[in-house]
């Protein structure tokens, strides 16, 4: 990548510099909402009980029952 020059010819180091640090805070942004997305559908998921099955339960745990 080139650098940015003006009409007169001035170096637009700080422009430039700005501008990458924008994108960097848009990248960062979006990576923030995605993980925050994941970590929501983690949770979520974690929270369920399988399906067609009770949770297991180590014997140990187990209240009652034989011994």
């Amino acid at each position: 990548m080139g650098r940015r020059v003006d009409k007169k010819g001035v170096d637009n180091r700080r422009e430039e510099i700005m501008s990458h640090l924008k994108d960097l805070a848009k990248l960062l942004a979006i990576l923030l909402v995605l993980g925050v997305v994941a970590w929501g559908i983690y949770v979520f998921a974690k929270g369920q009980d399988p399906a067609n099955r009770k949770r297991y339960v180590h014997p140990v745990y187990r209240v009652g029952g034989q011994k």
